[in-house]
């Protein structure tokens, strides 16, 4: 402890241990001292002393105050429990980066830091008092979840995780990163619990996955349950050097696995229930063989979700015999608990991987085939020769293996029944959809890839869902196509139909096609003013033979209908506004009013009357006397912005165009 000199001549004092010692006299010799001009070296020493210890009372004084506080009394496991709320909403964080996109010269320019500062989130919780500091403090397990938010902060949150599995998570789509910070993590990889890595080319002057495959290739990684790397471009190694199978990497608690870019093998994972394997358009990465990857498949038996884009390599389907056998000793895959599978792919990979899986049939499907950005273009032959719209019969060759998979979720009594139909095209895109639906109640339909305004925009979910890319826009093959699937799939017992489509085509070969769907209750026709089609509706009334009473229905599509939707496309706004396109409904449900199969409810939407003229209530005033409930709704359209192409966050993108950030 130091001791303070005293003034010249006087007697030793000791220093001052408690406030009897500040007596009022001493106060005034303070005062005395300080209104001098000159105050001797030593006394001041002497007032030191006494301020420390003032000082000390002061902060004892305002720690038992502050652990006399209604909030520091608090049980330590509510505080704890608040303390877990708030970091689930306030996680700390780096200033954010923002980066300039120009396409046309495939870079990406670093134009400076957002207008935002790094906040410590819900480590504040510490400044609270003296009691929430220790809690915090030995919170571990937070510690260890937010090692990489700070920057320059990783060594001392290291030492408060304490031996916490770690949460490693670097983005360069939001973030700059150093050196140290990337060595760090690299360092601290066989510690993780979560690796969660985001890297772009040209984001960052410091990449954060510098090793590619051998940072995990033949490692262990004891606690891993979640690894995420979205290596756009970065991940595989450069085209220059052979390609080499990576070691498999050894990480037994693994749950989710995401690879973007980059493919490492793993040891077998009996907890791994999410699988996204990603190769981005344009990315030199090889894809492991058929083989291999159905092995990987094959060790996971819990696997609930299963993302293959662009991952598929070119193999043969499995050929089976008359008892659905197969042939040869290739691999077939079960698995008894998949709930989810999306393929990206070529139609011809899609079916050969089909045929290796065996999975229950309450799995929801999708599938994207064909599209531009999986198919390798050779530079002699050029991107018109590969692209343009193909007729491929291996189609409806998976169209069948698919009404294979659904037969069972379309029988009566099924687990998550299948009562909805949809089929569409897109003249645009060149692009024909097929939907499968279930009902699920308050579910809703519109996201980036679909947008339902007839009976399927809400209450419903996907069951399956499968657009072909690369389409013939072709009246003919549309017509086929719809027979394909009604002839793949029994429909028999479906209770809803959507059909949307601009082409026409004969009413007596719409007959046919759709004569074997004969249970719906609500129909939809959206974006079809095709007057063969809603010929093809009415009924075939004739009159009575000799000796007969009433007159005859000779056909009849539908006859259960009781729901009818009419709504137009972009392309065919306002078709209800010529008189014969009005003539074509009005025969259409006077002829099922006459057949004993009226309409109940008819459903228009605004689009499909937008241009009608002056007569348009006449045409109203008639459509409901045929019809007791006659709708007129708002068309709903909502397609959300594409993301920018090097995958900007939402609100690194709203400030980059000067846009206000609104929370998603």
């Amino acid at each position: 402890m130091y001791t303070a000199r005293l003034p010249r001549g006087e007697s030793s004092r000791k220093q001052p241990t408690s406030i009897s010692s500040l007596s009022q006299s001493r106060l005034e010799e303070v005062e005395l001292l300080l209104s001098q001009d000159f105050v001797p070296p030593d006394a001041i020493s002497q007032l030191d002393s006494e301020l420390a210890l003032l000082e000390d009372f002061t902060r004892r004084i305002k720690a038992r105050k502050n652990d006399s506080q209604p909030i520091s009394r608090l049980p330590p496991e509510l505080i704890g429990e608040i303390i877990q709320l708030v970091a689930q909403q306030e996680r700390p964080r780096r200033p954010c980066v923002r980066y300039l996109n120009l396409p046309s010269l495939s870079i990406n320019v670093h134009v400076g830091t957002l207008p935002t500062r790094s906040e410590i989130g819900w480590i504040r919780l510490a400044a609270v008092c003296h009691r929430w500091r220790r809690i915090v403090l030995n919170k571990a397990s937070l510690w260890a979840d937010s090692i990489c938010t700070l920057a320059g902060a990783e060594g001392t949150m290291l030492g408060r995780a304490r031996d916490a599995p770690l949460t490693l998570r670097l983005d360069t789509r939001r973030h700059a990163y150093s050196e140290r910070t990337v060595g760090f993590v690299q360092e601290q990889l066989f510690r993780a619990r979560v690796i969660e890595i985001h890297e772009r080319p040209g984001h960052s002057a410091v990449s954060v996955w510098p090793e590619g495959t051998h940072a995990l290739a033949g490692r262990s990684f004891p606690q891993l349950e979640t690894l995420i790397l979205d290596l756009k471009f970065t991940g595989s190694l450069p085209v220059s050097t052979p390609p080499t199978v990576p070691i498999p990497m050894y990480a037994p608690r693994l749950q989710h696995l995401e690879l973007r870019d980059i493919f490492v093998p793993w040891t077998s994972a009996p907890n791994l229930t999410e699988i996204s394997l990603i190769r981005s358009d344009k990315s030199t990465m090889m894809t492991p063989p058929l083989a291999r990857l159905l092995h990987l498949l094959q060790s996971s038996p819990h696997l609930r979700s299963l993302e293959l884009h662009g991952y598929l390599p070119e193999a043969k389907p499995l050929v089976f015999d008359e008892s659905g056998n197969a042939t040869g000793d290739d691999i077939i895959v079960s698995l008894p608990v998949l709930r989810e599978l999306s393929i990206t792919s070529e139609t011809s990979r899609a079916l050969a991987f089909w045929t290796h899986l065996i999975i229950p049939p309450s799995a929801d499907v999708r599938l994207r085939l064909d599209p531009t950005h999986t198919i390798p273009i050779p530079p002699q032959m050029g991107a018109q020769v590969l692209l343009q719209p193909k007729r491929d019969s291996r189609r409806f060759e998976l169209l069948r293996a698919l009404g294979r998979q659904f037969a069972p979720a379309l029988a009566a009594g099924a687990d998550r029944p299948i009562s909805g139909v949809s089929v569409f095209d897109f003249p645009d895109e060149e692009s024909l959809r097929f939907c499968l639906f279930t009902p699920d109640e308050g579910q809703i339909n519109v996201g980036q890839d679909a947008v339902w305004t007839g009976p399927f925009a809400r209450d419903y979910s996907f069951r399956l869902d499968v657009q072909f890319c690369r389409w013939p826009t072709s009246a003919t093959l549309f017509v086929e196509t719809l027979e394909s699937i009604l002839g793949a799939f029994d429909f028999r017992a479906v209770e809803t139909f959507e059909l949307m489509s601009t082409k026409p085509g004969a009413s007596a070969r719409w007959q046919n096609v759709l004569a074997s769907v004969r249970s719906p209750a609500i129909v939809s026709l959206d974006g079809m003013p095709n007057a063969q089609l809603l010929d093809a509706l009415s009924p075939q009334i004739m009159p009575p033979r000799r000796g007969e009473g009433g007159m005859r229905v000779s056909r009849m599509l539908f006859p259960h209908l009781r729901m009818l939707y009419l709504s137009a496309s972009a392309h065919t706004d306002g078709w209800l506004s010529s008189l014969g396109a009005q003539g074509d409904v009005i025969d259409m449900l006077q002829h099922r009013l006459l057949a004993g199969a009226a309409v109940d409810t008819l459903v228009l939407d605004e689009q499909a009357l937008a241009a009608l003229p002056e007569q348009a209530k006449d045409f109203l005033d008639c459509l409901r006397k045929l019809v007791p409930n006659v709708e007129i709704r708002d068309k709903i359209l909502f397609r959300p912005s594409t993301p920018p192409a090097d995958d900007m966050p939402w609100a690194e993108t709203a400030l980059l165009l000067n846009a206000p950030v609104v929370t998603p």
